[in-house]
């Protein structure tokens, strides 16, 4: 009888450990999902001011070119990605219609990983896939 008592017991105190784990597990996706649209708000931000100044928006791909002055550098996505592919899990920029138009492509974490684009004149998110 003391056997399964104990078997129960562990199994209780199981269940309870995978809890926590998991309730930790997305606290480090949420956070990590915060720090990317930061990221994303201040890419943002930095193209506005140099459409501003430039009346275009700067090409290359999937990294602007001559960005310096207005970007230190260009962010890389926090850990953990989650779902979100290697090849998602980076903020990928590109020029649309010859330089009045942008498009940065983003991955936020989650079991099913959600693919987003911002665009010009606003920090309008749209999901992608």
């Amino acid at each position: 009888m003391s056997r399964i008592k104990i078997i129960i017991l562990t199994a209780i105190i199981s269940l309870g450990v995978l809890a926590v784990i998991s309730a930790l597990s997305s606290a480090r996706h949420a956070a990590a999902n915060q720090n990317r649209l930061a990221d994303i708000t201040q890419i943002h931000e930095a193209l506005k001011i140099f459409y501003d100044q430039n009346g275009y928006y700067p090409y290359g791909s999937p990294v602007p070119e001559g960005f310096g002055d207005y970007l230190d550098h260009w962010p890389t996505p926090p850990g953990p990605a989650g779902a979100c592919s290697r090849v998602a899990d980076i903020y990928a920029y590109s020029q649309k219609s010859l330089g009045s138009d942008y498009n940065v492509t983003f991955c936020l974490s989650a079991k099913k990983p959600k693919t987003f684009s911002i665009s010009s004149p606003a920090p309008f998110f749209r999901q992608t896939a």
